[in-house]
């Protein structure tokens, strides 16, 4: 009876997905194909995720600031250093060359977790039992915002959400 409801679920879901991408003349063959094969509500939303709205993020702040081009000049080896490469996008609203970094850094990161595949992997990672992280040759005095992860060791049914990526 639960696995009924659920595939009910699904499917009404589905429908609601293809009427809401429809509307929004997103719905191309693929996409409605990728839906059709969709058996569970996670890969749904995960295909549906990229075209809901959503509140305005740091990434989405600095794609309109222009900082697209060095996002994408970062995720693929670039002989530039990607400092070199910010000075061109400082001005009158972005001042500094790390405010230009940090907003490339932040659209490579948004980039990568709606990635497909990305969630299903780190859903995949509930199924080992330990995660552990250590720092080789650390030095105390740099990067202090993230010292909790130089040696971190947690269970993977304890994790915290934001602890995933």
């Amino acid at each position: 009876e639960r696995v009924l409801q659920r595939v009910e679920q699904v499917e009404e879901r589905r429908a609601g997905v293809l009427k809401s991408l429809d509307k929004m003349q997103a719905l191309t063959n693929p996409l409605e194909k990728a839906i059709w094969q969709a058996m569970t509500m996670e890969e749904l939303e995960d295909i549906y995720e990229p075209f809901k709205s959503k509140r305005k993020t740091r990434a989405q702040t600095a794609r309109d600031l222009g900082l697209q081009p060095l996002a994408d000049m970062m995720r693929v080896s670039s002989p530039i250093a990607p400092a070199t490469a910010a000075v061109r996008f400082v001005g009158e609203a972005i001042t500094t060359i790390e405010a230009a970094l940090q907003g490339a850094r932040d659209i490579v990161a948004e980039e990568a977790v709606q990635a497909p595949g990305v969630k299903e992997r780190a859903r995949a990672l509930r199924f080992v039992s330990r995660f552990v992280s250590k720092r080789k040759g650390r030095d105390e005095s740099q990067d202090r915002q993230f010292s909790e992860y130089w040696d971190f060791e947690v269970d993977f049914r304890n994790i915290r959400s934001h602890q995933y990526f």
